[in-house]
């Protein structure tokens, strides 16, 4: 029997659905069905997850879907965190007798996460191929458009992470002499990485570094994290900074003075 075959009948059997979510090369599976579900050579392990309605705007071509979970590891980085890297989610519909018979609900990343004792609830947004591009493509400004790390950026994160063993943990302040081992400022903007928890630095002098949200209690003197530098998108610190002013994005010589305003002399 076909999907579709079986979408018209009129005794169905059953359809389970089935969740895959992405972040870099990292997956996780999981289907809202009563047991596990083995679908395309991977298995979706039974979980409780389920989804709203998808909604459309046909005027901007836009569509979401809220998907409320458990707290999966993906959806915990997102706890007082916004993931440098997007999570892309993918929602399918099989048949139990032939997996091979299947529709693809929904396709699209990960916007927000709230969280509620111990559920998630994800707002998921997809685009068509159009709407789904950057207009414009840059903004025009002195600063680098690319976020470090980021596919258009090109660094490699994991060639500029720096292991660092905590001494001391106070609140949003870390210290460590493994951060003195660069100049002031230069993890400001980066982040701190313990697990799957990131928090943004903010801060960063001698063998200080000051986070946005503290961390649990995890995270105390003796455990090693993991520290990324920082960018603040000037031309000066890609070049001086990461050797890196090839994938620049920016327009550092844009006049400052708008001659609209202020003419021209």
């Amino acid at each position: 029997m076909s999907y579709e075959t079986n979408r018209v009948a009129t005794q169905q059997e059953s359809t389970p659905e089935l969740y895959e979510l992405k972040t870099g090369n990292t997956y996780e599976r999981y289907t809202s069905y009563r047991s596990d579900v083995t679908f395309q050579g991977f298995t979706y392990a039974a979980a409780s997850i389920s989804r709203g309605n998808i909604s459309t705007d046909v005027e901007f071509g836009t569509i979401k879907v809220r998907v409320k979970s458990i707290i999966t590891p993906t959806l915990a980085q997102y706890i007082a965190n916004q993931p440098t890297e997007p999570t892309s989610i993918s929602i399918y519909r099989m048949l139990t007798s032939d997996a091979t018979e299947y529709v693809v609900v929904f396709k699209g990343q990960i916007q927000s996460v709230a969280f509620s004792g111990n559920q998630a609830e994800a707002v998921c947004q997809s685009k068509n191929k159009y709407l789904a591009k950057k207009l414009p493509d840059v903004v025009y400004q002195s600063f680098c458009n690319h976020d470090v790390y980021d596919d258009d950026c090109g660094l490699n994160s994991g060639l500029w992470l720096v292991s660092a063993t905590l001494s001391s943990v106070s609140g949003s302040t870390l210290v460590s002499a493994d951060f003195a081992s660069a100049g002031n400022d230069y993890f400001t903007n980066g982040w701190i990485q313990f697990g799957t928890d990131m928090r943004l630095v903010t801060a960063h002098t001698g063998d200080t570094v000051t986070i946005q949200v503290p961390f649990d209690s995890r995270v105390h003197a003796g455990v090693t994290v993991d520290a990324y530098p920082g960018c603040d998108g000037d031309p000066s610190t890609c070049v001086n900074k990461f050797n890196n002013l090839t994938n620049f994005l920016g327009m550092p010589y844009i006049p400052s003075r708008n001659p609209v305003m202020y003419g021209a002399n």
